[in-house]
């Protein structure tokens, strides 16, 4: 093999193994409350049942219905 091809599957071995043991070293106990913000938290990473009851439930009712906007006209000439 190249010393290129080696030094890539090195690297990669490498920058896998500090990626999970950071993903170990850092649990939801030693982050404080209220660190935590929606846009750190990336879509699909946290699922239904990790949510409270009534966080559930208003994620399933959906917002009350918005009032209805202005109804516009097609365009029939320029």
């Amino acid at each position: 093999m190249s010393r290129t091809v080696v030094a890539c599957v090195v690297t990669a071995l490498v920058v896998g193994v500090t990626g999970a043991g950071a993903a170990s070293l850092i649990t939801s106990s030693k982050i404080k409350d209220g660190t935590i913000r929606g846009r750190d938290i990336h879509k699909a990473t946290i699922s239904l049942n990790r949510l409270s009851s009534g966080a559930q439930a208003a994620i399933r009712n959906g917002g009350k219905t918005g009032a209805r906007g202005a109804i516009h006209e097609p365009v029939t000439q320029l």
